[in-house]
C-alpha cells in the first residue's frame, strides 16, 4: 500500500497500517477497504497464532495470497504492463 498512499494522498504511507487501512474507505471505495481489513486481520492472525492455537493451513495461505494479490493489483497506482 505504500506506493498507493505515496501516489495518492502522500504522507498517509508513513502512518501505522491501521490508520491506512481506515484511510481506504475514502480512497479506494468500501468493498475494497473492507478486504484490505479482512486480509490485513488474517494475516496478522496468522502472524500471531499462539502455541494453544492451529496455524493456517497451506490451503488457507494459498488463499490469502490470492487475496493479496488481487488487492495490490487494486490498489496499484500504475496500471500492470502487458
Amino acid at each position: 500500500m505504500y506506493d498507493f498512499w505515496l501516489h495518492t494522498r502522500p504522507g498517509v504511507e508513513r502512518c501505522r497500517m491501521h490508520t491506512q487501512v481506515l484511510c481506504l474507505t475514502r480512497y479506494a471505495g468500501e468493498s475494497t477497504a473492507r478486504r484490505v481489513s479482512g486480509a490485513w486481520a488474517a494475516l496478522s492472525a496468522a502472524c500471531h497464532h499462539h502455541g494453544y492455537e492451529l496455524g493456517p493451513t497451506a490451503g488457507e495461505l494459498r488463499a490469502l495470497h490470492d487475496e493479496v494479490r488481487v488487492l495490490t493489483g487494486r490498489l496499484s497506482p500504475v496500471p500492470p504492463s502487458l
